[in-house]
């Protein structure tokens, strides 16, 4: 995060939102960035502590009610977790529903246990990137890169339309996520009627130019390249899932089965079995039980929240109270 507050160009504006069982911010607004706020942010930065649960919500809520940014600047939004999170699909869906224009979600994931799914998935529907450093990586280096990225943008707000004959190509992503200096723009595209056509890529260039560039597409005679069939059907389940955020339906996990089985991929609703004929137990010999400790993910200590503090807290409590009434009922008992 201090790096973070050092690698701030000087037009820009910036504010910090720490969240647990509830968030609290620096400022209620973006603060200018000034030697004095800057200052202010490293101190608040300072005094941040380990306390409370993972509730996303509360942050992302924070976020979501701020003012839009200004005509012509875009509002950079860094998720920093160690993404211990569940409710991906609740929280996924405010991103979809509430993330204002001008708005883009970076997620930075930090230690062993992150849940990659869920800032993968920020990141592509809040059309940033995600990054994730190990606890025993260089925090250094992950930074520089996210900084090299995030302060050369190449193009925005990306379109790709086609201009042809026949059927629509089904092209994914639906939205392109905003690209960077040394970066390709990745899409994936199925045609099956194979008739020859433009596909136009219009977004705006850094300065606020226009940029337009069309791309002539001419599908030879062979049968296709089966790798690459098979990340059309990963893009085509990807939109799918994030379809279900606000619930599932038969009709798309029907769909997503489907796709899942003709393409040969995992999914939700899929998987592989692999089956062995070697035989791994003793049937002569009696089971025997063991006891197997849960792991804790590496490089964290298995401090449970304070909401679970409480539980047992409360638990224990209750357990004394109750102890206290039967030793005073055999008290009682003893003197009579």
């Amino acid at each position: 995060m201090r790096r973070f507050l050092q690698g701030l160009n000087p037009d820009d504006t910036f504010t910090i939102i720490d969240f647990a069982n509830s968030s609290r911010t620096l400022s209620s607004k973006p603060l200018a960035n000034t030697p004095a706020n800057r200052k202010k942010a490293i101190n608040y930065v300072n005094k941040l502590a380990v306390n409370g649960g993972t509730e996303l919500l509360n942050g992302i809520d924070t976020v979501l009610n701020f003012p839009p940014a200004k005509n012509g600047r875009l509002r950079s939004i860094v998720l920093l977790t160690d993404g211990l999170i569940g409710n991906e699909n609740q929280i996924i869906s405010r991103i979809q529903k509430q993330l204002q224009p001008g708005n883009r979600l970076y997620s930075f994931g930090v230690g062993s246990s992150v849940n990659r799914y869920l800032l993968n998935r920020l990141a592509e529907v809040g059309q940033g990137t995600v990054h994730v450093v190990r606890h025993d990586e260089s925090v250094n280096a992950v930074t520089e890169k996210f900084f090299n990225e995030i302060n050369n943008p190449v193009l925005t707000n990306i379109e790709v339309k086609w201009q042809g004959l026949g059927e629509t190509p089904e092209i994914f992503p639906l939205k392109p996520a905003d690209l960077f200096a040394q970066e390709p723009l990745v899409l994936y595209g199925r045609k099956q009627d194979r008739l020859n056509g433009n596909l136009q890529i219009t977004a705006v260039a850094a300065g606020g130019k226009r940029y337009q560039k069309t791309f002539p597409l001419r599908f030879d005679s062979n049968s296709g390249n089966e790798a690459i069939a098979q990340l059309w059907g990963r893009a085509k389940i990807k939109q799918l899932m994030l379809s279900t955020t606000n619930g599932e339906t038969p009709e798309t996990i029907n769909a997503i089965t489907n796709f899942a089985l003709g393409y040969q991929l995992m999914s939700k609703y899929t998987a592989f079995v692999a089956v062995s004929d070697d035989q791994r137990v003793d049937p002569n010999n009696p089971s025997r039980q063991a006891e197997v400790k849960k792991q804790t993910p590496d490089g964290m200590m298995g401090i449970p929240e304070p909401s679970f503090v409480w539980a047992i807290l409360l638990f224990g409590l209750y357990l004394g109270w109750k102890h206290w009434v039967q030793w005073q009922k055999m008290k009682v008992n003893v003197d009579i």
